[in-house]
């Protein structure tokens, strides 16, 4: 909050947002945000050109994964971490883009159906980051307030890159509301390669001969 307004600090790659991922280099370095978010590209395209699985060292959507025992091993740095860890990370990032003043409290949202235990897990990366207070609220209601919504009744449905929530709230009170944190824009860009572009690909082109399992 600058002078009575909120203000979005941009990230180190002049954005409005960072990407919460995380890579591990030879070296045991850290890259966090947009540099990870390259590193898992790169992988991506260099195991299409050798139809070789890329062993991975950048880890993201670990959010699905807070609050489970599910733990990123990287053979670089020879450590396994858990999600919260990792978000942790990211939350530091994030402070980094400050530059005048050290930010010891947080506000995080969280979807509207998170367990105790994946609130806990969260409040553990805050701490991991530094954050010394940390509030939480969720989705739907901070998209009600960001909205200026302040009567009546409305469905907000949020669809993003890896869960889905549909909310029917009254400005401040949940009404009802449903969660899918497995599907998301990224589930929905691998059906489409698996039921229609791959389909093609192997009525087109011979390309079993290439394949671990072409079924």
């Amino acid at each position: 909050m600058e002078h009575g307004m909120p203000v979005i600090k941009l990230s180190d790659t002049l954005k409005e947002s960072m990407p919460l991922c995380v890579h591990f280099n030879k070296r045991g370095d850290i890259f966090i945000g947009d540099a990870a978010f390259n590193v898992i590209k790169n992988d991506q395209v260099r195991a299409l050109k050798s139809f070789e699985p890329v062993k991975t060292n950048s880890f993201n959507q670990f959010t699905r994964t807070l609050g489970t025992s599910h733990s990123y091993e990287s053979s670089n740095t020879g450590k396994s971490y858990s999600s919260e860890e990792l978000l942790g990370q990211c939350f530091r990032k994030l402070k980094s883009f400050v530059q005048d003043e050290d930010v010891k409290a947080a506000v995080i949202t969280v979807p509207a159906k998170f367990t105790i235990t994946q609130i806990e897990a969260l409040k553990n990366a805050g701490r991991f980051a530094g954050f010394e207070q940390i509030e939480l609220i969720t989705e739907p209601i901070a998209t009600s307030i960001g909205y200026g919504i302040r009567k009546g009744t409305i469905l907000i449905i949020d669809f993003g890159y890896s869960s889905f929530n549909a909310s029917l709230i009254n400005y401040d009170t949940i009404i009802d509301t449903i969660d899918d944190y497995w599907l998301g824009s990224k589930n929905i860009v691998e059906a489409i390669v698996d039921q229609l572009i791959f389909p093609y690909l192997q009525e087109t082109y011979a390309i079993d001969s290439i394949l671990d399992n072409p079924t």
